[in-house]
């Protein structure tokens, strides 16, 4: 992964290697669909809910 940092202190991050799946695959201009989908509405995203974090907290706190 490479990192800029901008001028107003945020963050700029962008891949620089390949992604291979476990049968040494590409993954390049293609979607990956994820194991859990999480739906998200605009009220939560605007009151700063992150219900994908909290999925994944939730998820591993099962295993």
């Amino acid at each position: 992964m490479e990192f800029i940092e901008l001028s107003d202190g945020g963050l700029f991050v962008y891949p620089n290697q390949q992604t291979r799946t476990c049968k040494n695959k590409v993954l390049k201009s293609v979607g990956v669909l994820p194991d859990i989908v999480v739906d998200w509405n605009k009220d939560d995203l605007l009151n700063g809910i992150d219900t994908q974090f909290e999925k994944a907290i939730e998820y591993l706190n099962e295993i």
